[in-house]
């Protein structure tokens, strides 16, 4: 039997809202099989602040925190308090905020966090849709 690949959450979500809504913020749920993979190569440990910057419904922090042997914090951000919603009801665990990570941080978030977590890029960002701060701290193809 095949396991499960989005919570019940990611699936009432994807249900009530429109995928021309879901395409328009970029809310594309991660898949279990594609997590393990990502997850299985983080280097975790005791207590380790992790952020989902785009949370979404919280797929990648409930199967790292599901499949992690120690305690961890774990914070999401996300653009959308609507998508939020569902996941405080998939990772209770979580710090969740609503934030854009293309927004300036202030400044206690600098060196806060230890791993940084996110869903697989699915389009490639060209170098005028986004803030040049951005193209200063990437190379290459630069993908979202």
């Amino acid at each position: 039997m095949e396991k499960k690949q989005l919570s019940s959450y990611s699936e009432e979500f994807n249900k009530l809202t429109p995928v021309s809504e879901r395409k328009a913020k970029g809310q594309y749920m991660t898949p279990k099989y594609v997590s393990d993979i990502a997850i299985k190569h983080l280097p975790v440990f005791v207590n380790a602040k992790v952020l989902d910057p785009a949370v979404g419904t919280g797929e990648l922090l409930r199967n790292l925190i599901d499949s992690s042997n120690v305690p961890l914090e774990v914070y999401g951000w996300d653009i959308d308090k609507k998508i939020l919603n569902y996941a405080e009801q998939n990772v209770p665990e979580a710090t969740l905020t609503v934030h854009s990570m293309f927004e300036p941080l202030d400044s206690k978030w600098l060196n806060f966090f230890d791993i940084i977590i996110a869903n697989p890029p699915y389009f490639e960002l060209k170098k005028n849709q986004f803030d040049s701060k951005i193209w200063n701290v990437s190379s290459g193809r630069t993908n979202i």
